[in-house]
C-alpha cells in the first residue's frame, strides 16, 4: 500500500524504515519522525504515515495500526466548504492555506486553527463548541496572545498547547484550556512576563498521554508539565568541551560553525545536532526515549531518568529502498 510520506509516496513495510521517511520533512519545524506511546506501546510515526511499534529493548519494528499519535496535530488542506475531516471553522480559511488540527488524547474534542482562531469541536458530533482568538486585543493579557505563526498543536485531555514560530530562529509555546481559559506563554522562570522558552531546535512532545515535554535547543533543558500544570525541570548532563557557549549558540541559531575548531564541530555533530527537533517519550520504568534527527534520523536514544544522559542508542532497521 502506498502512502504519502515526508518526501512523497512511501511503501509501508512492517519491519523497517523506508529511506524517504528519514529525509528532512518539508516544513519549518518538527522532527523527521514522531515518537509517542499508543495503548502502552512505544510508537514511531512518519510525518504523514505510516507508523511502527518499537521494541524499546532491541529496536525491532512491527507495523502499527495507528495513523497518527494521540494529541498531535496534522496539517491538511481545507475542502471547498473550508472544512477538514468534517470540522468546519466559522472563519473560512483560504483554499491554499493548510489547517492545523488535532484530537485530544482522551478523544473527546478536536481543535482546528484557521485564520488565527482556535475552534473547539465535539469530536464525535463535530459540533462547534467555542472559538478562542489566538491574538491579543481588549482585555486579553499580553502573555496569552500568540505572537508567532501557529505551526503545531498538542492537545492533552482538556489543554491545548500551540507552538508558534516567527521568521527568525525562534519558536515558543502558548497554552489554552478548551473551556476558553488562556493559560499563557511558557517562560524560563515560570513568571507570566518572563522570557520565553525557545523550542527552536528543541522540541515539544507528549510523554505518556498526560504530560507535556518541552525542550530548548538540543535538549539542554527539559520542562515537563503534568495535567494540573505542575512543572518539573531537568538539565541534560552532557559536556560541551571543547566548544564555548558562543560556539553552541551560533550553531543552534544559524548552523554557523565556521569559526569553531574541528574538534568542536565534531562535538556539535555528535552530542547536540542529533537532539535538534527532538521527540521524547517515557516508559513506565521512568526511562526517557528520544527519536534523534538529522544524520541520526532512524536512531533512538535511551536517556537516564534523572540526568537525561545517553544510556545507549538503538539503530532502527532501514529498508533497502
Amino acid at each position: 500500500m502506498a502512502v504519502l510520506g515526508a518526501a512523497g509516496p512511501v511503501l509501508a513495510q512492517s519491519n523497517c524504515l523506508p529511506r524517504a521517511v528519514l529525509q528532512s520533512p518539508a516544513r519549518v519545524y518538527g522532527s523527521t519522525l514522531e515518537l509517542g506511546v499508543v495503548d502502552g506501546s512505544l510508537t514511531l510515526c512518519a510525518y504523514k504515515k505510516p507508523c511502527w511499534t518499537v521494541n524499546p529493548t532491541n529496536g525491532a519494528l512491527t507495523a502499527s495500526a495507528a495513523t497518527v499519535l494521540p494529541g498531535r496535530s496534522q496539517d491538511a488542506s481545507p475542502d471547498a466548504a473550508g472544512c477538514v475531516a468534517g470540522y468546519c471553522p466559522t472563519t473560512k480559511p483560504d483554499a491554499d492555506i493548510p489547517l492545523l488540527w488535532a484530537t485530544s488524547t482522551n478523544g473527546a474534542r478536536t481543535a482546528v486553527i484557521s485564520q488565527g482562531v482556535l475552534s473547539i469541536f465535539d469530536a464525535s458530533s463535530k459540533t462547534l463548541l467555542r472559538t478562542i482568538p489566538l491574538g491579543g486585543g481588549d482585555g486579553v493579557p499580553p502573555n496569552t496572545a500568540v505572537t508567532n505563526a501557529p505551526i503545531r498543536l498538542l492537545y492533552i485531555d482538556d489543554t491545548i498547547h500551540v507552538v508558534g514560530m516567527d521568521a527568525g530562529p525562534f519558536a515558543a509555546l502558548w497554552s489554552f484550556k478548551d473551556s476558553g481559559a488562556r493559560l499563557g506563554r511558557l517562560t524560563i522562570d515560570g513568571r507570566p512576563d518572563g522570557e520565553s522558552i525557545s523550542v527552536y531546535r528543541g522540541g515539544t512532545s507528549i510523554l505518556d498521554g498526560g504530560r507535556l515535554a518541552v525542550a530548548d535547543p538540543a535538549l539542554g533543558r527539559l520542562v515537563i508539565l503534568d495535567a494540573s500544570g505542575k512543572r518539573t525541570e531537568m538539565v541534560r548532563k552532557v559536556s560541551r568541551a571543547p566548544c564555548s557557549q558562543q560556539d553552541l549558540t551560533d550553531a543552534f541559531l544559524s548552523d554557523d560553525t565556521q569559526h569553531t575548531t574541528a574538534a568542536c564541530r565534531r562535538t556539535i555533530e555528535t552530542r547536540f545536532a542529533p537532539y535538534y527537533d527532538v521527540e521524547l517519550a517515557r516508559l513506565p520504568s521512568g526511562e526517557f526515549l528520544a527519536a534523534l534527527s538529522g544524520k541520526q534520523a532512524g536512531e533512538i536514544a535511551i536517556l537516564d531518568s534523572t540526568t537525561l544522559s545517553e544510556v545507549k542508542r538503538l539503530k532502527l532497521a532501514g529498508c533497502a529502498r
